[in-house]
């Protein structure tokens, strides 16, 4: 899979399409800073209504003037449900490019999360061989059994113009068509995991998270899920990749073990204050 994804997700009702894609809102305007998003006719989403005037712009949004990156539109009334061939419910265009569908059905299958790990190649973030491990093992989930949503996680690094993480794992799937949702703005293992269960509420009937993980991970990840997860009623789980290229990232794993809290903190004060906040910030 490769290019610009046309994923379609199944929700429950109006009401978690909504909050679907305030989270995706959520997520792009972090990952992308000063995105123009434009919904039409806001007054009919009142969730979506109540998001834009109280939280968007403290995100970095902008929501005003002709142009715009990121478009939210569908039909409230008679949302487009599993199988039908009229509008989505609510659709999702990215600035990148792509977009979700969120149609309204029978919701089924897990989440699977895919955190990307990079390294600098001549001045570019590129994903590492383990990333690749971690894929493999996401497409042999997906060929056995059916996947709500696949999340590719991670962030650009410092590097503004370069394809994030996520992007670049899309950029390397070879398994089923899946439902696939980029979060592009996790910087760390921490935000991974909370991005990863903000995604997953929001969706709503979620039964699983299941993370794929490197064995040397494993313990930071797990703990990371199972704090991000507390109260939403869903279950983690792991998929642990072992063999030698997935012990290539231990140092990092060390580290990120002994600031777990602390990335936590970190994570959880930008997906409810924005990146400006000085408490957000690495």
């Amino acid at each position: 899979m490769s290019g610009k994804p046309v994923s379609q997700i199944v929700v429950a009702n109006v009401a978690a399409a909504e909050r679907m894609a305030i989270e995706l809102i959520r997520n792009t305007i972090i990952a992308y800073q000063g995105t123009n998003v434009h919904i039409r006719d806001i007054d009919e989403w009142p969730l979506l209504s109540a998001f834009v005037a109280k939280e968007a712009t403290r995100f970095g949004a902008q929501t005003g003037g002709g142009r715009w990156d990121m478009r939210i539109a569908g039909d409230r009334h008679e949302p487009k449900r599993v199988g039908q061939a009229d509008r989505a419910c609510l659709t999702v265009t990215f600035p990148a490019g792509g977009r979700i569908e969120l149609v309204v059905g029978t919701p089924a299958g897990e989440v699977v999360v895919v955190p990307g790990t990079a390294t600098t190649v001549n001045g570019a973030h590129t994903l590492t061989a383990e990333s690749f491990g971690r894929l493999r093992r996401a497409e042999e989930i997906a060929r056995r059994s059916p996947i709500r949503a696949l999340i590719l996680s991670g962030w650009n690094g410092r590097d503004e113009h370069g394809s994030s993480e996520a992007a670049q794992l899309l950029d390397a799937w070879r398994g089923p068509s899946v439902p696939v949702v980029l979060d592009e703005a996790a910087r760390t293992t921490a935000e991974n995991a909370l991005w990863s269960a903000a995604l997953a509420s929001a969706l709503g009937d979620v039964p699983r998270v299941r993370m794929v993980t490197a064995w040397v991970s494993a313990l930071r990840l797990g703990l990371a899920t199972s704090a991000a997860l507390r109260g939403t009623g869903i279950r983690p789980r792991l998929s642990v990749v072992w063999g030698r290229a997935q012990a290539a990232s231990w140092r990092p794993a060390i580290v990120g073990l002994v600031h777990l809290r602390r990335h936590l903190r970190l994570g959880r004060t930008l997906l409810t204050h924005g990146p400006d906040d000085p408490d957000a910030r690495l």
